[in-house]
């Protein structure tokens, strides 16, 4: 959003098209469109509500400005008689646009609309908002929404300056009955009088909720200990909506690390990243994602100990763009599990009963790796405390299992080792199982 950008509030019942409020304010003072914050669960089964090319960037051109039959223009209708549409693109004198690089011109050639027509839900809550602009001085124009060939009611007048954009929101319950809705753009005045010279329109939006959905993978399904593993999590906005402030938050399993400031950030707002290392979180702020947009991130990890299956959770909170009253919450789903195993030490050999082994000797027994801690000679390492296993694989704990005495097993991150045999005894619970680490 542009400096110096007014953002007005229209808050419009559907039934009568009354006008609660009208408020013109500086982007630096919150906005509430509702008197209280609710966070709610996206409805990733509901219908999406959407307008089709709100920004105008379809089709694209080359000169900064361009005429165009309505056909031309994807998901827009002009009532003018000519049927022209007219965009503009940066580089065109006096404006810039206020999302992407083209807008669009609602003075075309007369004081025309620009309209949907939008397959709707009876009693469904829509959100609207669109950016507005003068050209040369201060015009002036309508949003209008209603039944396509019926009484259309009017939401907000908009009126600015050719200096900067404002913007103007609100919220719509669609009216009983009405499965298709118009969302209209009607010019009213241009600052001198030209009806062809006026009233710029940019990044409208009109749409149920945001919906984000996160779904992680590993770049590969198997490492060993100290390996590294990229984590790439994937998000993307299914609703009506452009979701803002999405907050991402990964809880990495016990058996992984991550270095911070590893992160890949080009999809992250700037200072927002954060680690915990004593909860293994890791958190930031993913930027504004349009309808349909996605993101992409990188995050770089390393093998930290023997697991057979292990997957970060990943969840998010969000709000549609400009709209604070209602927070969503998303839980991410993994593609697939990773496996880490203990791997092959270098330098290594298999034990012998006659061979001296010295501090940081490697010997496999039993398909197991040992090093030994001193000096040592006829030490059997399944047996003597002076030989320290490596990278133990330890499964997690099955109450249909039965273990025998000395068996580890990991539960809830945390590692138990059984007295004598036992199934079905919880770890933590049970005097049998000694917690190690």
């Amino acid at each position: 959003m542009k400096n110096n950008t007014k953002i007005k509030i229209a808050l419009v019942t559907a039934s009568a098209g009354l006008l609660l409020s009208s408020t013109g304010i500086g982007t630096s003072t919150p906005i509430n469109v509702l008197a209280q914050t609710n966070t709610v669960s996206s409805q990733a089964n509901s219908k999406v509500i959407a307008l089709e090319n709100g920004n105008f960037e379809n089709p694209k051109f080359n000169t900064n400005h361009v005429g165009l039959d309505q056909k031309a223009v994807p998901g827009w209708n002009t009532t003018a008689s000519d049927g022209r549409i007219e965009l503009q693109r940066n580089g065109f004198p006096g404006t810039t646009a206020f999302s992407g690089t083209q807008w669009a011109e609602l003075n075309a050639n007369s004081n025309a609309a620009l309209y949907q027509d939008i397959a709707t839900t009876p009693g469904v809550k829509v959100r609207w908002q669109v950016a507005h602009k003068g050209r040369i001085g201060t015009d002036k124009a309508v949003v209008e929404f209603g039944a396509p060939n019926g009484k259309m009611v009017q939401q907000s007048e908009m009126k600015d300056g050719k200096w900067s954009w404002g913007v103007y929101k609100g919220e719509y319950i669609i009216p009983e009955g009405q499965t298709t809705t118009r969302f209209q753009f009607r010019a009213v005045s241009t600052a001198n009088g030209n009806i062809s010279v006026g009233n710029y329109l940019d990044d409208i939006q009109f749409g149920t909720q945001s919906i984000l959905q996160l779904t992680g993978s590993f770049s590969i399904n198997s490492i060993e200990v100290n390996q590294d593993v990229d984590y790439n999590l994937h998000i993307v906005n299914v609703g009506g909506m452009t979701a803002a402030k999405n907050q991402i938050t990964i809880k990495l399993p016990s058996h992984l690390t991550y270095t911070p400031g590893t992160i890949d950030t080009e999809n992250i707002v700037t200072g927002t990243q954060k680690y915990n290392p004593s909860t293994q979180e890791l958190t930031f702020e993913v930027k504004t994602l349009n309808r349909d947009a996605t993101a992409d991130i990188k995050i770089p990890l390393k093998g930290a100990s023997v697991a057979s299956s292990v997957t970060p959770n990943t969840s998010a909170t969000y709000n549609d763009q400009n709209f604070d009253d209602d927070t969503y919450s998303a839980t991410g789903t993994n593609e697939d599990s990773l496996t880490i195993t203990p791997g092959t030490p270098a330098n290594w050999s298999d034990w012998s009963p006659t061979k001296i082994y010295v501090a940081g000797d490697i010997v496999k027994y039993n398909n197991k790796y040992y090093t030994a801690k001193w000096w040592t000679l006829g030490d059997n390492p399944n047996e003597s405390a002076v030989w320290q296993i490596m990278n133990e694989w330890i499964e997690e704990w099955h109450p249909l299992k039965g273990y025998n005495g000395g068996e580890k097993v990991l539960y809830e991150g945390k590692i138990y080792q059984a007295k004598w045999w036992i199934q079905g005894e919880q770890p933590g619970k049970s005097a049998i199982w000694i917690l190690v680490q």
